[in-house]
Parts: C-alpha cells; sequence; structure tokens
C-alpha cells in the first residue's frame, strides 16, 4: 500500500482492451486528488467514449463470428455435396444411424428392413438423401446433419 502512494507504483494496464477505460484509470491514479477527474467528468467519458468504443469492439466480433459461422457452412455444405456426389455411385442407398443402434445391430440389414423395424427410433435411422444442410443463424442448437 505505501509503495502505491509513496512511489506511485501502480498495476501495469497496456493490456487493457478498452482504451477509453485504460486512459480514465491512469487519469483517476494521479497523485493530486485536483488532477484527478470529477465523478461529472468520469460518468461524461464512460457514457460516451466507453459506451461506443465497446459497442464498436462488440459489433466487430459478432460481425467475425458471423463471417466465420458463413465459411463453416459454406465448408460443410461442400463436404456434403461432394458425399453425396460420391454416394449416387454405390448402387446400394447409403444409411445413417445413431451409432447406439448401430451397435445393437445382430447382423447387417438392408435399409427397408431397417425403416419399418419397430425396434429401431425412426428419428435415429435416415437415408443419406434425407439429410438436410442447416442454414447458419437459425440457431445454435441446429447441427448441420439434422438426425432428430
Amino acid at each position: 500500500m505505501s509503495k502505491t502512494a509513496v512511489e506511485e507504483i501502480r498495476p501495469d494496464l497496456t493490456s487493457f482492451p478498452i482504451s477509453s477505460i485504460r486512459n480514465l484509470i491512469q487519469l483517476c491514479w494521479a497523485s493530486r486528488p485536483k488532477t484527478r477527474p470529477t465523478f461529472t467528468e468520469i460518468l461524461h467519458v464512460l457514457e460516451t467514449h466507453c459506451k461506443e468504443e465497446v459497442q464498436i469492439k462488440d459489433e466487430m466480433k459478432v460481425e467475425v463470428e458471423r463471417k466465420l459461422e458463413l465459411e463453416n457452412f459454406e465448408k460443410k455444405k461442400a463436404t456434403i455435396s461432394r458425399s453425396r456426389d460420391n454416394v449416387k455411385k454405390f448402387k446400394a442407398p447409403v444409411v445413417l444411424m445413431r451409432a447406439k443402434e448401430f451397435i445393437g445391430l445382430s447382423k447387417m440389414t438392408s435399409f427397408e428392413e431397417l425403416r419399418d423395424d419397430d425396434g429401431i427410433s425412426k428419428t435415429a435411422l435416415k437415408s443419406f438423401d434425407q439429410m438436410e444442410v442447416s442454414e447458419p443463424n437459425q440457431s445454435r442448437q441446429t447441427s448441420l446433419v439434422s438426425l432428430n
């Protein structure tokens, strides 16, 4: 405590992300009370400069996330398209099912038999052609391949 008061040692704020708040904190640390900002001045800086800077940073972050989400969506869409093209080369339909359902099978079975089997959940079994690609921003909970 005495080092702070006598030697004016302060924490390093160079990595603090919001420069207007960092500058305000440093102004409030002035050793002479007369040079420190008043509460009215502090409130003004917080309501104007800090608020704007925080909003700009948030908007930039949202834009970056949106671009990444869109890029990932396009990559997944291209992967599914390539996979569908490859699947069309097979004579038998390709079937997707949950691993726990697959492990429970006692023998290899055709899609039609599995589809008609009452012991298998219909939501757990989809033909590759029944897969849908979810558009970005529909919901963070939706997955690329809808198996539910």
